[in-house]
């Protein structure tokens, strides 16, 4: 048998070449994959903590992986059809400000003393788990969404392609609710973190509001040509490897409080992408 490595053409549909070298590929991921069993085997039988924590490492960096590369096939399909028909400009607003509210809630969180004092007061003096996996992954995925908003400026559009009233209002009455979090910090009791926990609750609904704009787009136009497939590929990949981890994470920690929505534990992981 012989399998195809998936192409893009200038008009954004994908086709299919068929290409040698899948018993190759195959033995390789096999090598790959009995040299890492033979060692966390090694590991589990010396500590069988550490094993388990090794495992969860790999898992985190792997939806890390999956979800940073995510973003880029949208990019390289624009520049490569020099066009952004196709794709909807609710879509990239949201997810610009969704990680932009993310970014900053990371970034707090890892490196605000303050943040993190306010934190331990709240959480009987157990730290936050905002790792660095978790701020790289904000941080770049800002840039690039970022990145791939500035190309409708420069690329062609469709007659009519713009953000629509409702994306508009949406936006509007999510900086209104950022400037009231803000506020109360110096008029009234709130402290910084509330203002944090209030732009990952922005986070995590764009997260779920997000692709509903391009799904009816897809549905209107009846065709997905400007579209990257791959962004819902990884983007499944990365969501079910990060359940995954906090899975694991629960089990090895004895605390299911994480998983239930109470902990401490970074409770937007999950729904960051």
């Amino acid at each position: 048998m012989k399998i195809g490595i998936i192409r893009t053409s200038h008009n954004g549909l994908f086709l299919s070449r068929p290409v040698s070298g899948r018993r190759f590929v195959s033995f390789a991921a096999f090598v790959s994959l009995y040299s890492l069993m033979a060692a966390l085997h090694y590991e589990l039988a010396e500590d069988p903590g550490i094993a388990w924590h090794i495992i969860s490492s790999i898992i985190g960096w792997t939806y890390f992986a999956a979800w940073s590369v995510s973003f880029y096939p949208q990019a390289i399909l624009n520049w490569k059809r020099k066009s952004v028909q196709g794709l909807s400009l609710d879509f990239l607003n949201y997810n610009v400000l969704g990680f932009l509210c993310y970014s900053i809630f990371n970034l707090s969180f890892y490196f605000s003393k303050e943040i993190q004092d306010e934190y331990k007061r709240r959480n009987h003096e157990q730290a936050n788990l905002v790792r660095a996996n978790d701020v790289m992954f904000a941080v770049h995925a800002f840039l690039i969404s970022s990145f791939t908003l500035l190309q409708t400026f420069i690329y062609k559009k469709e007659q009519g392609q713009r953000v629509s009233t409702l994306a508009r209002i949406i936006i509007c009455m999510i900086f209104i609710g950022i400037a009231v979090s803000i506020a109360r910090v110096y008029f009234a009791n709130a402290m910084w973190i509330d203002v944090m926990y209030y732009l990952s609750y922005v986070k995590l609904f764009i997260s779920f509001i997000k692709y509903l704009p391009q799904a009816w787009l897809n549905y209107k136009r009846k065709s997905t040509v400007g579209w990257s497939i791959h962004n819902i590929l990884l983007d499944f990949t990365g969501g079910a490897l990060s359940i995954a981890q906090l899975l694991l994470d629960a089990a090895l920690s004895g605390d299911w409080s994480g998983v239930s929505g109470v902990s401490n534990h970074n409770p937007f992981r999950v729904y960051s992408k």
